[in-house]
């Protein structure tokens, strides 16, 4: 059994099991609206899980900073956007990552069913070929809302790439199961609320099933990244096993390294509400490595909603933030919210922002900000992108 008891800004976490105690920082911007029953959650990686789930409920608004460039900081960021291209497909959700070879991004999309009561979800994976987003694969499946994307290093794999000790059940005509290696094409996958995939070479192939309610990733530098799935007293943290999805194990991680990845985008769900990291700003994704460390939000435009478009808008803007001097060093878990400035807005988009993410979609050899926003009253999709124009660059 675990016991978690509070202490001002620590958490304690005794596991009788082994008879250790651990201390986990509660990063002090976070406030908590509400008590949490943290006693349900048992099995997990305390020292993570606690870490996410504070990221997820910040409870209550922190007094902003004064917008806008700061001065004083020499770590300041600016961005610029450098192109912005129309979808043929309405895209509900981005993703960026190297999926079909180790050299190239790759471009993530969940497309939505015709309407809300449309469960029908396509996953593409596509590449830049110049002119367009060509498409490499597809897969169907059902989705539930929220929709989770997200791409990861969730599969261990040997030297060689085959996924370790992962046997995929396939049906054969005499209807008994057999089971067959995949041997992945490169060691990244992309995971959805049904299911975690990965490129075999010439198509998608389905690997795993995954909680339905995924909201985000934690990214590790040295050991396969995890997955949190629900929020709040039900939230909890996942791994790859050898042939299905499992709880992560107790105790402190081997790797302490990384960041959370946000895989829902602007959708609503259960504490969505409750992710603001300033006035009126809604956290929505993080980029952190030895350079750059990012929260980016998003400040809601004018109100547009409708009973067909609950929670529309449009002029909606990015927000970024980065750490203060003299913190540039800190890591994500220990970075409090006094230790970031607001460095950038954006200037307002034409709709509304459903999707943040980073990296390289044209593989131009430098990342940035890719923005997927509903336009013309949720007829039309556009994709926005921002490198670095003043500051750090990612490369």
């Amino acid at each position: 059994m675990i016991h978690i008891a509070e202490h001002s800004d620590t958490m304690l976490f005794k596991n009788n099991a082994i008879n250790k105690q651990f201390k986990f920082e509660i990063p002090k911007f976070i406030r908590w609206k509400s008590a949490v029953d943290y006693h349900s959650i048992i099995a997990v990686r305390k020292w993570l899980i606690v870490a996410a789930l504070t990221l997820l409920f910040p409870g209550a608004s922190v007094a902003q900073n004064n917008p806008g460039n700061r001065a004083f900081n020499q770590f300041q960021v600016s961005f610029q956007q450098v192109w912005n291209f129309k979808l043929d497909e309405m895209a509900k959700l981005i993703e960026l990552g190297k999926i079909t070879a180790d050299r190239r991004n790759n471009l993530m999309m969940i497309y939505g069913g015709k309407d809300q009561s449309d469960f029908k979800r396509k996953l593409v994976v596509t590449h830049w070929d110049g002119f367009r987003f060509a498409l490499d694969g597809s897969a169907d499946f059902i989705g539930i809302p929220p929709d989770a994307l997200l791409v990861g290093r969730f599969v261990p794999v040997n030297k060689d790439k085959s996924i370790l000790s992962a046997q995929i059940p396939t049906v054969p005509a005499a209807g008994k199961q057999k089971k067959k290696t995949v041997s992945p094409h490169v060691n990244w996958q992309v995971a959805t609320g049904e299911g975690i995939y990965s490129w075999d070479g010439n198509a998608l192939q389905r690997l795993y099933a995954t909680p339905t309610n995924l909201r985000l990733a934690i990214s590790l530098v040295n050991t396969p990244d995890l997955l949190l799935a629900g929020t709040g007293s039900s939230s909890v943290l996942y791994q790859v096993g050898e042939r299905e999805m499992i709880q992560a194990p107790p105790g402190l991680p081997q790797d302490t390294n990384g960041y959370v990845r946000f895989g829902v985008g602007t959708q609503d769900y259960q504490g969505a509400d409750q992710l603001e990291i300033a006035s009126g700003i809604h956290y929505i994704q993080s980029y952190w490595d030895t350079r750059n460390k990012w929260f980016i939000g998003v400040l809601k435009g004018r109100d547009t909603a409708t009973p067909l478009l609950p929670g529309y808008s449009i002029g909606d803007r990015l927000v970024v933030y980065t750490t203060k001097f003299g913190r540039q060093d800190s890591s994500f878990w220990t970075t409090t919210f006094k230790d970031m400035d607001e460095t950038w807005r954006s200037e307002p988009l034409p709709g509304h922002i459903l999707d943040v993410r980073v990296g390289d979609p044209k593989n131009d050899g430098k990342d940035g900000i890719l923005v997927l926003t509903s336009e013309n009253n949720d007829t039309q999709r556009h994709l926005y992108f921002y490198t670095v124009a003043k500051g750090s660059s990612i490369r």
